[in-house]
């Protein structure tokens, strides 16, 4: 028997992805809408994703999962934190070409396309994400929908309406937030976004941000305020059951006047104070 090197696999995957998913998108398509696939039970809900220092950086701050907005990752996860696979689309060739690793490297969850309504990110439209998202459904691992910039707006309403129609799989919703340290109005978007789209919520971006700071007008937001907001929420998230999964963004600048407030890490890699209180959360 032929052995070949794991590097071997993921490339002759890779470029033989479109012609390997062909059958298994026609007979996805053909099939009634699917139950969704559950989650592992033993799943940890606390992620984080963002300026996490590395492999050490993830030890000190004890997440269950983090993500790096691609299928292939540069960071080695400590005994007890996975790693997910990310879509991050510009054409179907792509996106067969990033199913067939993630599929090929054992992964069971592929997250969506990442804010496919931002130009400067997925930049893709509805017609086109829904073109697409049969490869998706191919590999037969759990989905989570495309993450946009804002829940309730129109790409996401569109996108989700019509891949319902065509009965496309989607298994959970990711949801990205960011704004004041206001637990009530962080609390109600989610729930309004379960209520929205009736599938489990993963939040795979999340953090207080002031959009208005400048470098010459900083935020009035301090690490305190920060603090308060997690204390709240964190275990809020925590309790409700049809939040699967949540991921906290942690900016890489402690001076960035938008979000330097919000950093896990201090400029000698060290945790902040809110560093220290995320570890802290089971």
């Amino acid at each position: 028997m032929t052995h070949y090197s794991r590097r071997q696999v993921l490339r002759q995957t890779a470029l033989g992805a479109a012609a390997l998913f062909t059958r298994a998108i026609a007979e996805e398509v053909a099939r009634p809408l699917a139950a969704a696939k559950p989650p592992p039970a033993t799943a940890r809900k606390k992620g984080v994703c963002g300026g996490i220092h590395g492999t050490q950086g993830l030890v000190a701050l004890k997440p269950g999962w983090f993500y790096s907005w691609g299928v292939t990752n540069k960071i080695e996860p400590p005994p007890g934190v996975q790693w997910l696979p990310q879509i991050f689309p510009h054409t179907n060739e792509d996106i067969a070409k990033s199913c067939a690793i993630a599929k090929a490297a054992g992964h069971t969850t592929l997250l969506g396309y990442n804010e496919p309504d931002h130009p400067g990110q997925g930049n893709l439209s509805v017609a086109k994400a829904l073109e697409g998202w049969p490869l998706l459904m191919a590999t037969g691992m759990r989905l989570v929908s495309p993450a946009v910039t804002w829940a309730p707006n129109a790409w996401m309403k569109n996108f989700m309406r019509q891949a319902d129609a065509a009965k496309l799989r989607i298994d959970a919703v990711a949801i990205h937030w960011y704004g004041m340290p206001n637990p009530d109005a962080f609390l109600s978007y989610v729930t309004n976004a379960r209520k929205d789209y009736a599938r489990p919520i993963w939040i795979t971006e999340f953090g207080v941000n002031d959009k208005h700071a400048t470098a010459d007008k900083p935020s009035k937001i301090t690490p305190k305020e920060v603090l308060r907001f997690l204390g709240v929420v964190l275990p809020a998230l925590e309790k409700l059951p049809w939040v699967e999964r949540y991921c906290l963004y942690g900016p890489h600048q402690p001076s960035n006047p938008k979000n330097g407030f919000s950093c896990l890490f201090a400029d000698d890699g060290k945790l902040t104070e809110v560093g220290e209180y995320f570890a802290s959360v089971p």
